[in-house]
């Protein structure tokens, strides 16, 4: 599986490179390790690779995102989204767009599509805020997120990252799903190889009021790294 996921993010590589001398589309491909894959305050597995690819195109934009656990054996998940996002002001950037999440080592049909939009503000600390709902899984998520880049040098500098969100389970009582808050935080050292090339290292946190993690694991704390080419 994690050839087949590789050979078609090369394939998608290959067709953006050459389409783009044609139709000016853009690419970027990212290739990432993290210690561990958590999502919305919850681990969902160990050491895992996450191998991204995105193409854009005027103001549009479609991508893929995929974690391969290394160690742990849980599944490889795959990760489809596009979506539309435009300057509605001059200090507003809107995001509206969908993702279907697949996950192709389980059982039965266990895809689901959530749609999202937000709103990214060009102001002190970046804030951004964030509104999704699966239909499948008749969820809502609100995430709110701030930023900061602190320059070390010309070629480098630091990326700091806090967010809070809010999962709205959306489930009737006596189902065992608990509606919960998260939180996170990141650090990245990301040094400039070229205009369209970087590499990063970096830590994070997250956790949840739940305890929804592994064996009732509320916070987890690990790092990961990247290397990131645009076209």
């Amino acid at each position: 599986m994690t050839k087949n996921i590789l050979a078609v993010v090369a394939m998608g590589l290959a067709f953006g490179v050459s389409e783009s001398k044609a139709q000016d589309i853009t690419v970027e491909t990212r290739f990432a390790y993290e210690s561990e894959y958590v999502f919305r305050g919850i681990q969902l597995a160990s050491e895992s690779f996450q191998p991204t690819i995105d193409l854009g195109y005027d103001d549009f934009y479609l991508g893929l995102w995929s974690n391969l656990p290394i160690e742990d054996g849980s599944s490889n998940e795959i990760d489809y989204y596009g979506g539309y996002s435009f300057e509605a002001t001059d200090l507003i950037t809107a995001d509206i767009g969908a993702t279907v999440y697949h996950y192709p080592d389980t059982a039965g049909d266990n895809d689901t599509l959530e749609t999202f939009v937000g709103f990214a503000f060009d102001t002190i600390a970046s804030p951004e805020v964030y509104v999704f709902y699966d239909y499948d899984l008749r969820t809502w998520t609100l995430e709110s997120s701030v930023s900061h880049s602190v320059t070390v040098n010309e070629n480098s500098f630091v990326e700091l990252g806090l967010s809070l969100g809010y999962v709205d389970a959306g489930a009737p009582a006596g189902l065992g799903v608990s509606d919960y808050y998260y939180y996170g935080a990141s650090a990245d050292w990301i040094y400039r190889l070229s205009d369209s090339a970087q590499l990063a290292i970096g830590v994070r946190g997250s956790g949840n009021d739940e305890d929804l993690g592994p064996g009732g694991r509320d916070a987890n704390f690990w790092g990961g790294l990247s290397f990131t080419a645009g076209f």
